[in-house]
């Protein structure tokens, strides 16, 4: 697995871990609470008007973080699969949302 997430970068801000733990988190959401709980815990975690919210946008950060969501929500309907996996094989795939390195914090 470190070969997707090279040593030192696991709680690094942009890169391939946290390209690969929202779509964990969102797949895991979308399981337990469905589109209701997806929209309300996962979407709403980005935006800034909603009370909830971790803070601002960011203009780097959110719009990866919302892709990547969305791809851990599709990954949430492959049956027979964790969502560490299904999220994992997307990584592999190319489809998530991997800032370039001169981002990563």
């Amino acid at each position: 697995m470190y070969k997707y997430f090279p040593q030192g970068t696991l709680g690094v801000h942009g890169g391939p871990a946290d390209a690969f733990r929202h779509c964990v988190w969102a797949c895991l959401v979308q399981r337990e609470l469905g589109d209701f709980g997806y929209q309300h815990v996962v979407v709403d975690h980005e935006n800034p008007t909603a009370y909830w919210a971790k803070g601002q946008w960011n203009e780097t950060y959110s719009p990866m973080d919302l892709a990547n969501n969305a791809v851990g929500k599709r990954c949430a309907a492959q049956k027979g699969k964790s969502c560490e996996q299904a999220c994992l094989d997307a990584l592999k795939r190319g489809e998530l949302y991997v800032l370039p390195k001169k981002y990563w914090k």
